[in-house]
């Protein structure tokens, strides 16, 4: 597997079925494995939270591939929003870096837009998706994190704007059927229970 078979559309998929993967995972004690990429397999190695002053969170996902190592970067938690790069090493040396966007900016992710678009217009979808995003992380990433980064995913599940309930998690081989639910805040001001189905991370449908 060459860096150049892998593709920034392919990275950011193969991220979101990974925050798939360790919602199951959790459920079932295991440790996550691996996640398809590009026609590849990545392994998950670990994760890290790098903190510097004045700066974001940034979240280091580390996987391997082969000889090769991959860190996929993303600002705080895995959100489409979020993605800021990835950057792929054999040996300690670079074979390729690519930045989604600049830091501090969001990631413009024509995935994360059509996941939006399936949101009523009832809803502010961008907030609403984001807060989905944002409990998912901390719920699946929680349970892998070693013991002095779950505070960091405690903290941060505090601020989501609405608590989503996972409904419904089933899996098939690699992949992942999820069913959450939350009460939202509508436009109007009324509160909107909405159900949300992902498959394989990604929102296929939104039901209220």
């Amino acid at each position: 597997m060459s860096a150049v078979d892998f593709s920034p559309g392919g990275i950011e998929k193969a991220s979101l079925h990974f925050l798939a993967l360790v919602q199951g995972e959790n459920l079932h004690g295991d440790a996550p494995q691996e996640v398809p990429c590009c026609g590849d397999l990545l392994v998950f190695s670990g994760l890290d939270i790098v903190q510097e002053r004045g700066r974001l969170p940034v979240l280091a996902l580390d996987f391997e591939v082969g000889q090769k190592h991959l860190e996929i970067d993303f600002f705080g938690h895995i959100a489409p929003a979020k993605l800021f790069r990835y950057v792929m090493t054999e040996n300690g040396a670079p074979l390729a870096e690519y930045f989604f966007c600049k830091p501090g900016a969001l990631h413009q992710s024509i995935i994360g837009a059509e996941m939006e678009s399936l949101f009523p217009a009832v809803v502010d979808a961008r907030v609403v998706c984001s807060s989905l995003f944002l409990c998912r992380s901390c719920c699946g990433l929680g349970g892998v994190s070693p013991d002095d980064l779950k505070k960091y995913f405690s903290k941060m599940k505090s601020i989501s704007r609405f608590e989503w309930i996972l409904e419904n998690y089933a899996k098939s081989g690699c992949d992942m059927d999820e069913t959450w639910s939350a009460t939202v805040t509508g436009c109007s001001g009324a509160d909107i229970k909405l159900t949300a189905n992902l498959v394989n991370g990604v929102v296929r449908e939104v039901l209220f």
